[in-house]
């Protein structure tokens, strides 16, 4: 738990980049972010990417995570993320199967 928070802690930004689970964000990320005070996060950027094998892409999550990080006091980015049939759009090794698909032009070159 120390490593985790010195990893938080030293951060300039942060990204969550997290699956959806029941139309909503993991437990285990919800409550790891829990596990750390907001001055661990205070005033660092953060952005936020989702995926789910659904139509979607994990949008829920995304938006139950937002308010998470407000709390933390970290300064969410407005636009997210979300990728839709994850299992179909990478490889296993998380290259994209087409690099030119509609989905991936969200992300930053």
């Amino acid at each position: 738990m120390d490593a985790m928070r010195d990893v938080i802690k030293a951060a300039d930004a942060l990204l969550v980049v997290t699956a959806e689970y029941n139309h909503s964000a993991p437990p285990a990320l919800l409550g790891m972010l829990d596990a750390f005070g907001g001055s661990n996060f205070a005033g660092k950027p953060s952005g936020i990417v989702t995926y789910s094998p659904g139509p979607w892409g994990g949008s829920r999550a995304s938006i139950a995570i937002q308010p998470v990080l407000h709390e933390l006091g970290a300064l969410p980015v407005s636009k997210m993320v979300g990728l839709p049939d994850a299992a179909g759009m990478f490889n296993e090794d998380g290259t994209p199967k087409d690099p030119a698909h509609r989905m991936l032009k969200q992300l930053p070159g």
